[in-house]
């Protein structure tokens, strides 16, 4: 016998009215760039004129060598790091190695001659590794990257100071400190060119340089050979080049005209098979290079030769080339009077911030990626005007459009809720409460692949009876793939079919969710018409109908809880394999003799299923017992907090302390999402009483 009563009963929608009114239903606690970057700006810091550069990604910061000094840049200021390491020298090269966490310096020349010694820098000091072999002839104004693939730091040609232009290609084997090189290549005579590594595409790429005059060829090396790419690129030696990983491009700025009389302004990108040109342009520069900020999202150019009052010279200054537009939040209704209006204004990455109150609209997020935010836990109220939707994702909207803690509602007597189509956006943290449509009482889901994390569904209601399977008091999925994850659905109804969710195509994932009703009548909790049906750590608990789970088609159920249900069967199949995983039934009246009900050629396959205090038989028809299972075992006692062998008043005492200290806190978090909140009080309710 199921310990709610009627007394409980009245309890509970009592707290649920109180919560709803007193704003205690609150479970909360890539965007789009451009491809070629916004907007140069000139930074206060300024640069050295000749250096190498790299950015560390462990630490965050460009690292810049220049004569024997190094600097760091964190975005604002060069900060003076070291004044001593390796010996001084010019037209050097450095890169980061992202395995070793480190910047790796090599060559160049000084007043000794042109050098072939490797240093690392770790943020702290620099060490002295293994030198080229002594095959290699020292160099400077050669290309130099690192191939995160392999680990192999890779160099090609250069000048070794006098006599020939050298045609080898080095490699650095980080692990054993040892080097390797290839004589020659079929690149020919050049210096001052560039390299990166693609590492979209796992690939060194080699551009440009000067040789009589400015190469525009680029080249690939795959660890063993190079191969041509393309000759049609921008003719350049002495320029900028770097990997964005932000938009998985090689990047290009900069250089000089064939004799370095005239610097370029212009910045370019490799997609893997050519080059375009952007534009934006910025700096004219030459005799430097660049480095990708990975952690804000900007192209660092420091110094570098080019044009000043007084001719052409080293520029100290430092620019910056934004990648993205930098995100905005547009508040409502401080700057905008709706959420609507302030949605049609955002661009991909801000967020739409909204303060407490109501706002009576129909909200289209336009495909935007974008965040629309309640100000504070579930202060913000989007009701939806008579017989239209709170939110509607209708634009191919991708999980970069986040809806979060907003209270989501309806203004008359039809509404409400959220319209999905083709699309797949997130709703974070929402409360979807009195939500009323003649399908998909909540959500509708017609296609796409939308996301519903923490997200409650209270007292949301499918009206229509007219169209087969047409119902899902909380959400209908209608050919979507739907996730579900760690909601709540608390008094749902669906006068058709499914009280809860309806499935029709697709596939439905509901994980770590409490499913909590006493709504009277025939339907069940959930309902599979067909298609992929996953319930996997979810609760049952107090539901009253015809079954927990029903389905034309099989589910797949796996450490779920069946708790004080009074239905006709728990789970109950047409067609298909039903596999049960390490499930529980407790406490259940089942009023159809059968605990797992069968019709036409269902089947199910059972492993570590417990029953207890729950008389009928397990299963109606063929089942595969996988082992583990115990339909006699004793229950405990859920909701006993305390342990006195009563679920009452001080375990409810401790439910309504944990939701007073507010989002974060759980205290009497009995639903285990992470929050105490209106879910641990129905679940108290539910289970009131002695314990068995």
């Amino acid at each position: 016998m199921l310990r709610s009563t009627d007394f409980v009963l009245t309890v509970w929608r009592c707290m649920l009215a109180f919560g709803i009114a007193c704003g205690l239903w609150a479970p909360f606690t890539e965007p789009a760039h451009a491809q070629c970057g916004v907007g140069w700006t000139l930074a206060a810091g300024k640069g050295p004129g000749s250096y190498e550069i790299c950015y560390d990604e462990a630490r965050e910061r460009t690292v810049l060598f220049s004569g024997t000094t190094t600097y760091e840049w964190d975005g604002v200021s060069w900060e003076t790091v070291a004044i001593s390491g390796p010996p001084d020298r010019g037209a050097a090269a450095m890169v980061y190695d992202p395995i070793g966490k480190r910047s790796l310096l090599f060559g160049g020349y000084s007043a000794g001659g042109a050098r072939k010694d490797l240093w690392s820098w770790n943020g702290v000091t620099w060490t002295q590794l293994a030198s080229a072999p002594p095959e290699a002839l020292g160099r400077g104004d050669f290309a130099m990257a690192f191939d995160r693939g392999r680990n192999r730091l890779v160099i090609h040609g250069g000048w070794p100071g006098g006599g020939q232009l050298l045609t080898d290609t080095l490699e650095w084997n980080p692990t054993n400190n040892s080097w390797q090189r290839w004589a020659s290549s079929p690149i020919g005579n050049r210096y001052a060119h560039r390299m990166a590594y693609d590492e979209a595409r796992g690939e060194i790429i080699l551009h440009g340089g000067y040789y009589f005059t400015n190469k525009n060829d680029t080249w690939r090396w795959n660890g063993s050979s190079w191969s041509l790419a393309g000759n049609s690129g921008p003719a350049r030696y002495v320029f900028g080049m770097t990997y964005d990983s932000g938009r998985q491009q090689v990047i290009l700025h900069g250089g000089t005209t064939c004799c370095g009389e005239v610097e370029y302004p212009q910045t370019y990108t490799w997609n893997g098979t050519s080059w375009s040109l952007c534009p934006v342009q910025g700096p004219a520069r030459g005799y430097m290079n660049i480095a990708f900020d990975r952690q804000r999202d900007v192209l660092v150019l420091p110094g570098g030769m080019g044009p000043t009052p007084n001719g052409r010279a080293y520029v100290p200054e430092t620019w910056e080339l934004a990648m993205s537009i930098p995100p905005s939040t547009l508040r409502v209704p401080l700057e905008y009077p709706s959420i609507q209006a302030a949605v049609d204004a955002a661009v991909a990455g801000d967020t739409v911030l909204v303060a407490p109150g109501e706002y009576v609209e129909s909200v289209n997020l336009r495909g935007k990626a974008i965040l629309v935010k309640s100000e504070e836990v579930g202060g913000a109220v989007v009701l939806a005007p008579e017989g239209t939707r709170s939110f509607v994702a209708n634009s191919n909207e991708t999980p970069n459009t986040r809806v979060i803690g907003l209270r989501i509602g309806r203004n008359g007597k039809i509404g409400g809720g959220a319209a999905i189509s083709a699309a797949s956006p997130v709703f974070d943290s929402c409360e979807f409460v009195g939500c009323r449509n003649e399908t998909g009482g909540g959500a509708l889901v017609e296609g796409g692949g939308p996301t519903f994390i923490a997200c409650d569904f209270i007292r949301c209601v499918a009206i229509s009876t007219c169209c087969g399977y047409d119902s899902g008091g909380a959400l209908r999925n209608l050919g979507g793939n739907t996730v579900l994850e760690a909601c709540a659905f608390v008094d749902c109804e669906g006068v058709g079919n499914a009280h809860s969710i309806m499935q029709e195509g697709g596939s439905i994932v509901v994980r770590g969710s409490v499913i909590v009703s006493n709504v009277q009548g025939g339907f069940a909790q959930t309902y599979n018409a067909y298609g992929s049906f996953l319930l996997e750590d979810t609760t049952f608990d107090g539901i009253d109908g015809s079954s927990c789970a029903f389905g034309w088609d099989a589910y797949t159920i796996r450490r779920c809880v069946f708790r004080n249900a009074t239905t006709s069967s728990i789970v109950d199949i047409r067609f298909g394999n039903t596999a049960l995983e390490d499930c529980r039934v407790e406490r259940c009246a089942i009023t159809g003799g059968y605990l797992f009900r069968v019709t036409y050629s269902g089947t199910y396959s059972a492993e570590d299923v417990i029953v207890c205090n729950s008389p009928g038989q397990p299963f109606q028809g063929p089942w595969t017992d996988l082992g583990g299972n115990d339909f006699n075992a004793s229950c405990s006692c859920f909701g006993d907090i305390n342990g006195d062998g009563m679920v009452d008043g001080f375990d409810l005492g401790v439910v309504l302390s944990g939701w007073q200290n507010g989002p974060g806190s759980n205290e009497g978090d009995l639903s285990g999402d992470g929050e105490t909140d209106a879910v641990d009080l129905a679940l108290i309710l539910v289970n009131w009483g002695p314990c068995p």
